[in-house]
């Protein structure tokens, strides 16, 4: 009987024991980072996916065609419309997780950015702040964010995209395995259906 009790306990410990999900994605010239890192009894597992983008040098020499706002506006289309073919995916996960007890400790996102053109920039600074305080307050609203930072920073006639995005998600309870099935089958998704240029 004791022996049964002592497992009975260490069951409901292992299950009951929060796990944390901390994923950071990180955009620059050079760079396209996707890591991912989970912690659950002291135990840490790592997985990353990195994208080499062209030299900083090259980068650098082609920045005016390739940060232009109407290049922007249209790489900015094409996600929009694969996110449509995902979103009913996308929303499944995020009721899920809304419902099964999951917390958010951390919102981080730095971006840097600048258009050859400094009237653009300005327009997309407005809409970036909205876009991203918004989404803020909507994720606090379902889950609960404990601490948020958010730092956009326009750079005006000095084209540039550089984004860092952190978060870190603490799971109460025993769904732990079909939530990340769920992510990952809408990361992968959604991966197959975009290419990050």
């Amino acid at each position: 009987m004791l022996y049964f009790v002592i497992i009975a306990m260490l069951l409901l410990f292992v299950l009951f024991s929060p796990l944390y999900i901390v994923i950071e994605y990180t955009r620059d010239a050079a760079n396209n980072d996707f890591k991912l890192k989970i912690e659950y009894l002291g135990i840490t597992i790592r997985a990353k996916s990195r994208k080499k983008g062209k030299k900083k040098e090259q980068e650098k020499n082609q920045n005016e065609d390739k940060l232009s706002f109407a290049k922007f506006k249209s790489q900015m289309d094409g996600y929009v419309d694969k996110f449509q073919e995902i979103r009913e995916d996308v929303f499944n996960v995020i009721d899920f997780l809304s419902r099964k007890g999951v917390r958010i400790k951390l919102i981080d996102i730095d971006l840097d950015f600048g258009f050859t053109d400094a009237m653009s920039t300005g327009i997309m600074t407005g809409i970036f702040n909205g876009i991203a305080y918004n989404a803020v307050s909507v994720l606090d609203h379902m889950f609960f964010v404990n601490d948020w930072n958010i730092n956009i920073q326009p750079y005006f006639n000095d084209p540039r995209f550089e984004v860092r995005v952190r978060g870190i998600l603490k799971i109460k309870n025993v769904h732990i395995i079909i939530m990340i099935i769920k992510i990952m089958r809408v990361y992968f998704k959604f991966s197959k259906k975009v290419s990050v240029k």
